[in-house]
């Protein structure tokens, strides 16, 4: 005999009350309708006590045990299994597990065991290293790892920290050996650099910075990365936060070449780190190739932005507004325009051939060029009512006023819009007289330059490509097209979407340790979070299912709930949504919630 919750809605005085009961539902023997039999009338009920009377129902219907009073089960407290058995399992799979095992160690729990633990807590609950105890004791973990709880502390991480960092070479190699797998057509990385910043004491790697997020902070340091183009962490490193990644970049293809053995790839990374001194660095220790971009003040020498401005630009523009909607087979067929062909609905882009043994690409984005105009506008607004704001508030000074606070005042503001060749300034002397005394004040004169503004908006839009892939073909071309050039570092944002991964969902930011080793674990402990999160989600992707929807299921499907009835302990899986099934099935991971691994932990499945 099964038996339900069954609510029974009633309207009272214009609001509406849910009544609760014990039914079971069946059929008539004769007419074969569906009936419902009421066992109890239980009244409205509490959310908690709507969940204990599900789990004693879950129990009694299960034929768990040979109950004749629902009443005499309780609900005692719950624990994750299904998520930490998955991530577990999935961590496992990868062999992260044998990345830290210490062959001489006789320690109950040691770094590989401290490790594991780490990463999947990032992955699943991302908080304080030192918050994962209580984490760790209140999930099924200790039995899957066979650890017991009071082993795991917070002695023992910091104690491990510096042994988990010394795994840092071959947490690399063992990432790069996935990517290899993985690999489809060129082999493509990604570099880029980050900021992130301290909480509490001090450490030898912090110094005072500008957080790329947060604003200036008294202790940051600097994140360098290298992805593959799926995304998988493949490199990485920490350094002073007065560091910059366009100086700290040959470390990075040091490591590349010595430790990994890299060479004929092509990174491909911002023009903030491009350098005469990288690109060398590039092609002499790895023989590779590279693609990024050039500042604005670089153009001029490579590209004529006067003539294109005049004549070609116009056309593009013409073109782009005429034909935004039109589908990407149409745009497939449109010829090119002054040696401009078309990438996608907004971008168009030339080949610039071999200047000075680079090769040089120019691409033309009208949507960006439309989009960077609007903000030039909306920016000189918002600069000159900043100053006429200022102007007011010195007329009515009642102190004296510094010319020199005035001055840097407004030049950070014409920095923060980029209007410093746009806006010209004076400050002109001032006097107000008050009641008692003459204040010494002043007033802003301000000339906004149209000629100015022309010849910014000249390079809107435009932006410039460099790489070293100058090989060509039989018959004359070039053996990378230029539409691979700017396809290639369009790709780059999965290396920005790594950064914010890290800094968000992983929560890397804020660190909470000090020494320069165990600032450098929690790097390494995210970066292994990062790529099994990473690895998933590939695995998702075939399926049309996302990241998050993964962790949410995980989440709604991994409680169990240890119950108490006449002294007999029972601790109950809840039956599995399909998509959740289905996520096993993806990972091969079917064996988790099987008969025997279940017993094993004495955990019993609802059916």
């Amino acid at each position: 005999m099964r038996m339900h919750l069954n609510p029974r809605p009633r309207k009272k005085k214009d609001k509406i009350y849910t009544y609760y009961s014990l039914a079971r539902s069946y059929r008539d023997e004769k007419t074969k309708a569906p009936k419902k039999e009421i066992f109890e009338n239980l009244g409205p009920l509490t959310n908690d006590e709507i969940a204990s009377w599900k789990m004693r129902l879950a129990v009694f219907n299960g034929d768990l045990t040979n109950l004749t009073d629902l009443r005499q089960i309780e609900f005692v407290e719950s624990k994750n299994y299904l998520d930490v058995a998955l991530i577990s399992h999935i961590y496992d799979h990868l062999g992260i597990d044998n990345v830290f095992k210490m062959a001489t160690s006789s320690k109950e729990i040691g770094v590989q065991e401290v490790a594991k633990i780490l990463v999947l807590s990032r992955c699943l609950d991302p908080s304080a290293n030192c918050r994962t105890v209580d984490w760790f004791a209140q999930s099924y973990l200790p039995k899957i790892m066979d650890v017991q709880p009071e082993l795991y502390n917070k002695d023992k991480i910091f104690h491990e920290l510096t042994g988990i960092h010394n795994k840092k070479k071959w947490l690399q190699k063992h990432f790069y050996s996935h990517s290899k797998k993985l690999a489809q057509g060129a082999e493509l990385y990604f570099f880029d650099g980050t900021t992130s910043y301290f909480e509490g004491h001090d450490c030898e790697l912090a110094t005072p910075g500008k957080d790329k997020t947060t604003g200036f902070q008294s202790k940051t340091i600097l994140l360098c990365l290298l992805t593959d183009k799926k995304g998988l962490p493949i490199i990485w490193d920490v350094f002073s936060g007065n560091k910059r990644d366009v100086t700290e970049f040959k470390k990075i293809a040091m490591s590349m070449a010595k430790d990994m053995n890299v060479s004929d790839v092509t990174l491909c990374f911002d023009r903030g780190v491009a350098s005469a001194s990288n690109f060398d660095a590039i092609e002499e220790l790895l023989n590779s190739k590279f693609i990024t971009g050039l500042c604005r003040n670089q153009i001029d020498p490579i590209f004529d932005i006067e003539k294109f401005s005049v004549g070609t630009r116009g056309l593009l523009l013409e073109k782009y507004l005429r034909e935004a909607s039109t589908s990407p087979l149409a745009n497939k067929k449109l010829s090119p325009i002054n040696g401009f062909c078309r990438m996608g609905c907004d971008r168009f882009f030339k080949d610039l051939g071999i200047q000075d043994k680079r090769r040089h690409v120019v691409s033309f984005n009208a949507a960006i060029f439309e989009q960077e105009r609007c903000t030039r506008t909306k920016n000189i607004e918002w600069a000159t009512s900043e100053i006429k704001a200022m102007n007011e508030e010195l007329s009515t000074a009642e102190r004296d006023r510094d010319c020199t606070v005035l001055e840097k005042r407004i030049d950070e503001l014409l920095a923060k819009g980029s209007l410093k060749d746009i806006i010209e300034y004076k400050i002109i002397p001032q006097a107000n007289r008050t009641s008692s005394s003459v204040v010494q004040t002043f007033r802003v004169d301000y000339t906004v330059s149209q000629n100015a503004i022309e010849k910014a908006s000249q390079s809107d839009g435009i932006f410039i490509f460099i790489t070293n892939h100058t090989e060509s073909s039989d018959n004359g071309h070039f053996m990378v097209s230029a539409a691979e050039i700017v396809s290639h570092y369009k790709d780059k944002y999965v290396i920005e979407n790594a950064f914010r991964h890290l800094k968000s969902f992983l929560d890397l930011r804020p660190f909470f340790v000090r020494l320069d080793n165990h600032v450098r674990a929690h790097v390494d402990i995210c970066m292994c979070s990062y790529f099994l999160n990473t690895w998933i989600y590939h695995q998702l992707l075939e399926k049309n299912i996302s990241l998050e929807e993964f962790y949410r299921e995980l989440k709604s499907n991994c409680p169990t709930c240890l119950l108490k009835s006449n002294g007999q302990d029972i601790v109950l899986l809840k039956s599995l949504s399909q998509k959740m099934k289905n996520i096993l099935e993806i990972f091969d991971a079917n064996k988790i919630i099987g008969k025997e691994v279940l017993e094993r932990y004495e955990i019993m499945p609802v059916k």
